[in-house]
């Protein structure tokens, strides 16, 4: 399989919104509105349609805004290397509602459904919560600090976790006892940054190794390993170590990570987005609309880049 040219340029650069590296982004509204955050403590709000940009500022320590993910409508759910997560309207930029019970930074935040959405932190332990409450209703503790989590779909009771013990470790939520249901290792010596689920229980995982791995997540896999395939992402480099994400597009066909589109069944590069970008700089965080088929890059230049797939 060839690669596909990438653009020559970006269907759009979202600048001026951040002074440091953006962490984390989400496109909404059928691709027509993008959030952001970053190194720079504050939520921005681009409306793409407008050509316009909005700054949010959430958390009063000025803490880098690590991780958000969008929970019902217009709230985002975002967590901040204070420890403390914070539900926004988008819309109106007011912070609604205030959750304690990490004691670090916060990794990644994860929307479960509707009105809940799963957090993980430095401090080793993954958190679910209801949106209307202020305390978590599940969690669980390990002594390595987590860096991501992923959960199937939103009608699906189990969450994968990992980070920097490069362990992929699933648990049923409507469990409180914390008891793993399964956990495995593979060849992986790398600490995990990203991991990402198909409905039908397929893994992609990203690691310091620059190594993405295909795996069968389902509790009991049908053959001996789980391993279904390596896919090479060493297209840049990442010197600061920031937690670079991954994520299966169309179903689980593709993933997007470091700025590049990658064909799960070959495992070959299929578009390198980062070569249309002026400057040399890593992809941190991407994510897909599929209504408008348009896809958003966070850079650690303060910039982001948006594409139309």
């Amino acid at each position: 399989m060839s690669i596909i040219q990438a653009p020559e340029t970006p269907l759009l650069e979202l600048a001026n919104g951040h002074s440091g590296a953006v962490l984390a982004c989400k496109i909404l509204n059928g691709g027509s509105t993008v959030v952001s955050s970053g190194l720079d403590a504050h939520l921005c709000i681009w409306d793409l349609d407008r050509s316009a940009n909005y700054v949010v500022e959430i958390d009063r320590n000025q803490s880098a805004v690590t991780a958000l993910d969008v929970v019902d409508g217009p709230f985002v759910a975002a967590g901040s290397a204070s420890s403390q997560i914070f539900l926004i309207d988008i819309e109106t930029g007011q912070s609604l509602r205030r959750y304690s019970g990490h004691k670090r930074a916060i990794n990644q935040v994860r929307a479960l459904s509707k009105n809940q959405f799963i957090s993980v932190s430095d401090d080793g332990s993954a958190k679910l919560w209801d949106s209307k409450q202020k305390r978590p209703v599940w969690e669980v503790s390990t002594d390595f600090p987590f860096f991501t989590a992923a959960v199937p779909s939103q009608a699906d009771h189990v969450v994968y976790v990992s980070g920097l013990e490069p362990v992929v470790r699933a648990y049923d939520l409507r469990q409180n006892s914390g008891q793993e249901l399964f956990s495995w290792q593979g060849h992986r010596s790398e600490s995990i940054t990203s991991i990402d689920i198909s409905s039908n229980r397929m893994m992609c995982s990203l690691a310091f190794d620059n190594e993405i791995h295909i795996d069968d997540a389902k509790m009991r896999p049908m053959r001996d390993s789980r391993t279904l395939g390596v896919i090479d992402a060493n297209v840049g480099d990442n010197p600061n170590k920031f937690l670079l994400r991954n994520k299966f597009i169309k179903q689980d066909k593709l993933v997007m990570a470091r700025g590049c589109l990658f064909d799960v069944t070959s495992q070959e590069l299929l578009i390198d987005y980062t070569a249309s970008i002026p400057t040399e700089v890593s992809v941190i965080d991407m994510d897909f609309d599929e209504q408008s088929q348009r896809a958003i890059m966070a850079s650690e230049n303060g910039s982001l880049y948006l594409y139309k797939m």
